[in-house]
């Protein structure tokens, strides 16, 4: 990509939304080779989000009508305000796949998330394959519409625990 080619704000957000569409670490959009296999999140910062609270997460999820699909990413705050969880969240006709994207656990976030989500839908819990063979990114599965059939993604796997 030429340095002149693109507006940089533009071009960033742009790269940073086909990474997290796409599973994939940024570097690997702009770089002709990949030379590092390390999974990041600090493309999230480059969408110009504003963290949500869970609460406010929730009554978005909340709001969802049955007929809406669309992929949109969050970026939560933490019980830790040190800590963030950054999510990639697919929904179908009222049906969620919300896609961990965090590397290293941030647990106490992670359980917050996962109690709140399981007390307002039926939930599944598993993880997502992404292109860097180490890295599976937690996900759940959220069903709000029992009527509608929900199709799981190929490339999750269910975890029972």
């Amino acid at each position: 990509m030429g340095s002149g080619s693109f507006n940089t704000k533009i071009s960033q957000k742009l790269i940073a939304q086909l990474a997290i569409l796409f599973r994939v670490p940024p570097e690997w959009l702009m770089e002709e080779r990949i030379t590092d296999n390390e999974w990041v999140t600090y493309h999230f910062h480059h969408l110009g989000l504003e963290k949500k609270k869970l609460i406010s997460f929730l009554e978005i999820l909340n709001n969802v009508k049955d007929t809406e699909v669309w992929i949109r990413n969050f970026i939560l705050k933490g019980v830790n305000p040190d800590n963030s969880l950054f999510l990639r969240v697919e929904c179908r006709n009222g049906n969620f796949l919300v896609e961990i994207f965090n590397q290293l656990g941030v647990i106490r976030e992670y359980n917050e998330l996962l109690a709140a989500l399981n007390s307002k839908f039926d939930c599944v819990f598993g993880d997502v394959l992404t292109a860097i063979p180490s890295q599976r990114n937690a996900a759940i599965i959220c069903i709000a519409n029992h009527q509608m059939d929900f199709n799981t993604p190929i490339d999750f796997r269910k975890l029972d625990f």
